[in-house]
């Protein structure tokens, strides 16, 4: 086992609103502290209010100037004054950095405004989250963690206590302020347009919570047991796991372990990676290398490190080659269950972002597979520049930044084409068709007959490296793909499916254009048609094991399949 200290730094409570005053009345926020009672004879002191770790303390205007000079010493004091009123009943403290105001517009969440990461140019979360399509699913998500706190803004559905072997998965109280797992919970899932709290990257999520780690709230430290996230781990894949959960779409580890990754954590992962789970782990914040660290070094995660504001990683992220994207750390949180907030930064919340925007994909697009899921985080990152320090040495910090706004938009763009099938003869007053009809006595004109295909993808605001395939195969085949060597895992482009590549299109322009087929061949129902994404290289896929899927040469994560039934010939064909 090992113990895992976290530093906590506070901020102020901005959850009141500035009201007017009398003239002969200024009103303080101060803290962090409980009470300031202390002061009650001094010349400055009314009287005074606690919201959370802070006062709102109302003082004498004539006397103000020595009560600031008295308590600044101490506390972090902020005149309620400067709290600037914002539309949607935001409130915005200037000492506390603002983001720009139209990144928020769609959220009316009292503190998305606190949440300055959420706009950070590399990183665009805001303008992802009101990117989306639509929402036609509620993704499940599992914390592990130091279990639940109980919080108006974040609702866990279930969870179960693998350290205790209990159904009570609860954090060990409301007042402790070791609230990781609550943190990277409102992260992903804090509940949107709500009034309260912040906004959650996915606000419709289903939260679990794994109690994998031991809090003690005196000495604020986690006591991480390997044993209890490998228990966690093979009973998520089981479909009567403990939790009672469905089958989660996303799983957030945050423990950190020394050495190579076990062969039994590499077989529970895999085994969930098998039933489509996606598992995203920190990089952890010893400073060192992230492959000392399991399950980061395990494959079939995805390893997130953490950025400042700059795009430079923090001085204490791991960073190595098993890093594949990187997120900000710093994140504006509740600190415990009695509505205290503050700022908290480490690599454990970089991985909750990029779990939070997994799980706000999935919700559009829930039939993404493991692989399409990795390809679009990755490819839709922003590469670094030479500002990112120690990320421009080599792969250290893997693909670029996350990119939420660029991720779902590459979502749109690649796995979500809009195709028709459309043909001329349907109209049996036509006189052409008439015509055309006496002639097919005489001669073959049905064989020239043709359909056109026409596939629209949403456009993109960045390249793709995507190639797309318009494909078919006979009819009643159960594979789009050659398939992987059973025994050497190795790819087999030389195995014939019968999958043939009609066209090919480099660009997403290219596939916007028609396709003419035969008639004939479509409406005979011989072949299956689908539009594939495919990259060029076979070599695709980094520290991946999972079997990849080969058509023509080329690796493909994207199979829409294609409805001919519209597609019918005229009568004097059949």
């Amino acid at each position: 086992m090992m113990l895992k200290k976290i530093t906590l730094s506070m901020m102020a409570i901005a959850g009141f609103c500035a009201t007017a005053h009398a003239d002969d009345v200024n009103e303080l926020i101060v803290g962090p502290v409980q009470s300031l009672a202390e002061y009650a004879g001094s010349p400055w002191y009314i009287t005074e209010k606690s919201v959370g770790d802070y006062v709102v303390l109302s003082v004498n205007t004539e006397f103000s100037g020595l009560a600031l000079h008295e308590l600044e010493s101490q506390y972090e004091v902020v005149d309620a004054s400067t709290i600037e009123y914002a539309p949607k009943s935001v409130f915005v403290s200037p000492t506390a950095g603002i983001v720009n105001q139209a990144s928020v517009d769609d959220f009316n969440d009292v503190f998305s405004v606190r949440q300055d990461s959420f706009s950070w140019s590399n990183h665009e979360i805001f303008a992802g989250m009101s990117a989306l399509k639509e929402s036609k699913h509620k993704p499940v998500v599992v914390v592990f963690a130091e279990g639940s706190t109980a919080h108006p803004d974040v609702k866990t559905v279930g969870g179960f206590d693998y350290v205790g072997e209990s159904e009570s998965y609860g954090s060990t109280g409301s007042s402790c302020q070791l609230t990781k797992g609550l943190g990277m919970s409102a992260l992903i899932g804090a509940t949107n347009n709500n009034t309260i709290g912040i906004a959650g990257i996915a606000g419709n999520a289903e939260l679990y919570m794994a109690k994998v780690d031991d809090a003690n709230c005196d000495t604020l430290t986690y006591e991480q047991s390997p044993s209890a996230v490998f228990e966690a781990l093979e009973d998520i894949a089981s479909s009567d796991n403990a939790m009672g959960s469905p089958t989660p779409d996303v799983v957030l580890i945050s423990q950190h372990f020394e050495g190579p990754c076990p062969t039994s954590f590499q077989s529970a992962i895999d085994e969930l990676v098998d039933n489509n789970v996606t598992i995203v782990a920190s990089s952890g914040d010893e400073g060192g290398l992230v492959g000392n660290y399991y399950p980061a070094n395990c494959q079939n995660v995805v390893t997130v490190a953490s950025v400042d504001e700059i795009g430079r990683p923090e001085s204490d992220s791991n960073l190595s080659v098993h890093v594949d994207v990187t997120a900000p750390g710093e994140s504006f949180v509740p600190l415990t269950g009695n509505d205290s907030w503050g700022k908290v930064n480490s690599s454990n919340y970089a991985a909750a972002k990029t779990a939070g925007a997994i799980a706000l994909v999935k919700s559009n697009y829930p039939e993404l597979g493991v692989e399409q899921v990795y390809s679009a985080v990755v490819e839709s990152a922003v590469p670094y520049s030479e500002i990112a320090g120690d990320c421009t040495m080599g792969d250290y910090c893997g693909e670029g930044y996350l990119n939420v706004k660029q991720f779902v938009e590459y979502a749109n763009s690649v796995y979500d084409p809009v195709y028709d099938f459309a043909h001329a003869f349907t109209d049996d007053d036509c006189l052409a068709e008439r015509e055309i009809e006496a002639l097919s006595t005489h001669m073959d004109v049905c064989a020239a007959f043709k359909t056109t295909v026409t596939m629209s993808y949403a456009d993109s605001s960045f390249d793709h490296e995507y190639r797309f395939k318009l494909i078919q195969r006979p009819e009643g085949t159960s594979t789009w793909y050659n398939e992987v060597n059973p025994v050497t895992g190795k790819y087999a482009p030389g195995q014939d499916n019968g999958i043939e590549v009609i066209s090919t299109y480099s660009s997403l322009q290219q596939a916007k254009d028609a396709v003419v087929l035969p008639l004939l061949d479509v409406d005979d129902g011989e072949y299956d048609y689908a539009i594939a994404s495919c990259v060029a290289s076979a070599e695709y896929g980094g520290q991946w094991s999972t079997e990849g899927k080969l058509i023509d040469g080329e690796l493909c994560f994207g199979i829409t399949e294609l409805d001919s039934s519209s597609v019918t010939l005229p009568a004097y064909c059949e």
